[in-house]
């Protein structure tokens, strides 16, 4: 139960810095805030969970045999409800709150892809011991930042299909491109670092 309970309260706070930071004029920017969130979630997370904070994440990870089905689901369900609960108390904090404009197009959902595969890649290293453990939460906050940065180019950056949700993203591109790139990224790490599937 613990590691459910900490799946929810990172993703409650990634997506609630996300959402506030959108919807206020603030001092760094959204996709800067969202990185250090993650970050400082890994590091005071990720021992109870892993800190996957994002379903695209949670599904990559359960292709690759690292956590099981009850677990996968656990992690989904309390990222989903986290996410819900930022979006409900986000409105008090947000007098005028964005309304982004939402494409649905392959463009958009190969950058998605792209955003989300970066992320996993770092995500990767750190879960195969090939990061220094003591600085995982720079490196997947640091891949969360690059992969937001060239997905926002022509997407809204999110590659997180919880956030992506209750951010008023709910299309095809921005719930399967995030999940299609995580998977091929983990793939991807362990056929380059000469990892077999674990059984």
């Amino acid at each position: 139960m613990k590691k459910y309970l900490a799946e929810f309260i990172g993703t409650f706070l990634l997506a609630f810095s996300v959402l506030v930071s959108t919807g206020l004029i603030t001092r760094i920017g959204t996709p800067a805030l969202a990185a250090l969130v993650l970050g400082f979630c890994v590091y005071t997370l990720g021992m109870v969970s892993g800190a996957h904070l994002n379903p695209a994440i949670t599904l990559a990870v359960f292709s690759v045999r690292k956590i099981g089905v009850q677990d996968a689901l656990g992690y989904i369900i309390a990222q989903l409800a986290g996410a819900g609960l930022a979006a409900a108390l986000a409105g008090v904090f947000i007098i005028s709150p964005m309304n982004p404009l939402v494409k649905n197009t392959s463009i958009v959902g190969l950058a998605e892809l792209i955003g989300a595969f970066v992320l996993a890649f770092g995500v990767s290293a750190v879960i195969e011991k090939k990061a220094s453990q003591s600085l995982s939460g720079v490196v997947i906050g640091g891949a969360f930042l690059i992969g937001i940065s060239v997905a926002s180019t022509v997407s809204l950056g999110l590659l997180n299909p919880a956030v992506a949700l209750v951010f008023g993203a709910r299309n095809v591109m921005y719930l399967v491109g995030p999940i299609v790139g995580a998977v091929l990224a983990m793939w991807l790490y362990r056929a380059l670092i000469g990892l077999k599937e674990e059984k």
